[in-house]
C-alpha cells in the first residue's frame, strides 16, 4: 500500500447541513483519481443520520482524546490530514502532528486559530488579513470562490449554462435547493411564494432523504413541482434553470459558477457574510433570514426578478466572475507541491 492517504475530519447532521460532507467529498474524489487512498471520520451521529463510508473512523465522544484515536485508527500516519470542523481548532490540529504529515483545514468563519499548512476559505472578499493572527506565517492561505471545490460537472457544464443566460428570454424555472437537509423549511416557504404566480414556474426541488420536512414537499409534487431526492445532477437541474432560491451556503458557489441568478434565505449564522458579499458582488439578492420572511415578502422579490430579464442578466454574469468551477484543480495542484 504506497499509495498516499488522505483523511478527512468532519460532521454532516440534518441541523449542521450537509455542506463538509459535499465538499470533502468532491476533494476526495479528485484525490483518488489521482491515486490516493482517502478515509472519513466523523462522529457517530453523522454516520447514522447522512451515511458515511463502510471504512470510516467513528471518532470518540468530545470527553475523549480524538487526535490519539485517529492516530490508533491509522498506525502509520497519513500524508494529508483534511480538517473541515467549525468545532476544531490549532489545539486539535497541533496534537495531530505527529501522525499527519500535511494538514489542510477548511474554514469559513476566520474566528479561531488554526495549526495549518494550507487554509481553504471560498467566502467572496476574502484576504490574507482575516487570518493574519489566526494562522502560522508559513500557512498558505487559499482565499476566494476560486478555490471552491465543486464536482467537476460543474465546470464542465459552465459553457452551456452562460450562452443560455446570455440569450435571455423570459424566466419559466426555477430551482429550490435550501441546502440538502433544510431544517428552516425553506422549500415550503418558496413553494407558498410561488403558488399563484401568473405565468406560473415550474419548479425543481432538491433535497436529501434525511431532510426533516421532506413530506412536507413531498406533498406538493404535481405537474410544476418535481422533487430530487437525492438530485443526481445538480448541474443539469441549474443549467436548465432560470432563477435559483436557496441557503448562502457552498451550494451558492455552484450557481455562480453557472451564472444561475439566485435569491438567498439566511438559514445560519455563518452564512450571513457570504449572502452580504454575493449581493454586494450583484450575483444574488437577499430575501432575509429564514425566520423573518414572510411568504407575501418572497414572493414580491420572486416576482422582481423573474420580470426583470436584464436584471437576471447582470447578475449571471456577476456571479459568473465570482466562481469558474476549477478550484478543485487549483487545490490539487497545490497538494501535488506537498501543501
Amino acid at each position: 500500500m504506497n499509495a498516499p492517504l488522505a483523511l478527512f475530519r468532519l460532521d454532516a447532521t440534518p441541523s449542521l447541513g450537509v455542506g463538509h460532507l459535499a465538499r470533502c467529498h468532491v476533494l476526495a474524489e479528485a484525490l483518488k483519481g489521482e491515486g490516493w487512498r482517502t478515509r472519513f471520520a466523523v462522529s457517530a451521529e453523522t454516520a447514522s443520520s447522512v451515511g458515511a463510508p463502510r471504512d470510516a473512523i467513528i471518532v470518540p465522544p468530545e470527553s475523549m482524546d480524538e487526535p490519539r484515536a485517529l492516530g490508533d485508527a491509522e498506525p502509520k500516519g497519513c500524508d494529508l490530514l483534511v480538517v473541515d470542523h467549525y468545532g476544531r481548532d490549532a489545539a486539535f490540529e497541533r496534537a495531530c502532528r505527529p501522525w499527519a504529515r500535511h494538514i489542510l483545514v477548511l474554514d469559513d468563519l476566520a474566528d479561531r486559530a488554526h495549526d495549518a499548512d494550507a487554509l481553504l476559505d471560498p467566502t467572496p472578499g476574502r484576504n490574507p488579513a482575516d487570518y493574519a493572527n489566526l494562522v502560522r506565517t508559513d500557512t498558505r492561505l487559499l482565499l476566494g470562490p476560486s478555490h471552491a471545490l465543486l464536482d467537476a460537472r460543474f465546470a464542465a457544464a459552465r459553457p452551456m449554462a452562460l450562452a443560455r443566460r446570455r440569450a435571455g428570454g423570459a424566466a419559466a424555472r426555477v430551482l429550490i435547493s435550501p441546502g440538502g437537509t433544510d431544517p428552516a423549511d425553506v422549500a415550503s416557504l418558496a413553494l407558498d411564494a410561488l403558488v399563484g404566480l401568473e405565468p406560473a414556474l415550474v419548479a425543481d426541488v432538491a433535497l436529501l432523504p434525511s431532510a426533516p420536512h421532506l413530506a412536507r414537499t413531498r406533498a406538493r409534487v404535481g405537474p410544476r413541482v418535481t422533487l430530487h431526492c437525492p438530485a443526481e445532477d445538480m448541474a443539469a437541474l441549474m443549467v436548465e434553470a432560470d432563477v435559483a432560491i436557496g441557503a448562502a451556503g457552498g451550494s451558492a458557489w455552484e450557481r455562480c459558477c453557472l451564472g444561475l441568478p439566485m435569491l438567498l434565505v439566511i438559514t445560519a449564522e455563518n452564512q450571513r457574510l457570504n449572502a452580504r458579499r454575493l449581493e454586494d458582488a450583484g450575483a444574488a439578492l437577499v430575501v432575509g433570514e429564514a425566520s423573518h420572511v414572510t411568504v407575501e415578502s418572497f414572493r414580491r422579490e420572486i416576482v422582481e426578478l423573474v420580470s426583470d430579464a436584464s436584471r437576471r442578466r447582470r447578475m449571471a454574469e456577476a456571479a459568473a466572475l465570482l466562481c469558474d468551477g476549477e478550484g478543485v484543480r487549483r487545490v490539487l495542484s497545490i497538494i501535488k507541491e506537498g501543501v
